[in-house]
């Protein structure tokens, strides 16, 4: 699991980096984000994924827009018995691969934003 983990972090970098050459955040998977309305509207206007790695688009278009994206540390507990099957990691991964080609290619652009 930690493996996985660490993967999906590096892949998220590599997808940050490819799609705007910027560096990827340490953790987009933490449950909780802060948008101003404004930045909500703006942002959610433009997002295609919608299930596991819809927060890695959002944060890659917020710092597209030049929204201020900022990392907060918080005390995390572990629950024991993870809800993620191999099924969903095979989904993050190929949501990953997607916004990667989408944003590199220009299949979907920023401009549009």
């Amino acid at each position: 699991r930690n493996f996985l983990m660490h993967l999906f972090h590096f892949c998220v970098s590599f997808t940050f980096w490819a799609a705007n050459g910027s560096r990827g955040l340490d953790d987009t998977q933490c449950g909780f984000k802060l948008l101003s309305r404004g930045a909500a509207r703006e942002i959610f206007k433009h997002m295609h994924v919608e299930r596991w790695c819809f927060d890695v688009e959002l944060l890659l278009i917020a710092r597209q827009l030049a929204y201020p994206v900022v990392e907060f540390p918080v005390n995390w507990h572990e629950i024991p018995g993870s809800k993620l099957r191999v099924s969903g990691m095979a989904v993050m991964g190929l949501e990953l691969v997607l916004l990667c080609v989408m944003y590199r290619f220009r299949l979907w652009r920023f401009s549009d934003c």
